[in-house]
């Protein structure tokens, strides 16, 4: 029988209940290592897989760029049987703004292999010179072009002239 993907696992539930504790002793959230560490998941790819899956099933809120930033919602503390109100309140209006949130991390993934640094910065400037100078020796090439074919035209006007 299928289990409801709407329902955390149990290893879901450990990896809530390790934020929780965490947040309680330490007054702020576990790094992804940090959990991967105190429920005995090797990986930190599994441990992230984890947490997205959270993330979708409205358990926990996440700001990506900061690694200790995630926060439990009420959803999260209602499977870990505490009355506590340190949750973050997840509006069901806010569909919208988690799916445009979710179609933007999968834009950044395509993304994700470009590093911008000063060495491809150099590389994009230098291939653009070079574009550019083959530019004008082109068009130096078809004026020179253009100018024998006027010279070929006054000749033969000239020939037929006389």
């Amino acid at each position: 029988m299928a289990r409801n993907q709407q329902e955390p696992s149990s290893k879901q539930i450990e990896v809530l209940r390790c934020i929780h504790l965490y947040r309680k002793q330490h007054r702020l959230s576990p790094t992804i290592r940090e959990i991967g560490e105190l429920t005995n998941i090797q990986s930190s790819s599994v441990v992230n897989y984890q947490l997205r899956r959270l993330e979708a099933m409205g358990c926990v809120v996440r700001h990506t760029r900061r690694s200790r930033a995630i926060m439990l919602t009420e959803k999260a503390l209602h499977y870990l049987d505490t009355e506590e109100s340190e949750a973050v309140e997840v509006s069901p209006h806010t569909d919208h703004i988690l799916e445009e949130l979710y179609r933007l991390r999968a834009e950044n993934a395509m993304f994700r292999g470009l590093k911008v640094n000063a060495n491809v910065i150099e590389q994009l400037h230098a291939q653009r010179e070079h574009l550019e100078r083959k530019y004008r020796e082109r068009i130096r090439e078809l004026e020179r072009d253009r100018d024998r074919l006027i010279d070929d035209l006054v000749r033969l006007q000239m020939r037929s002239a006389s």
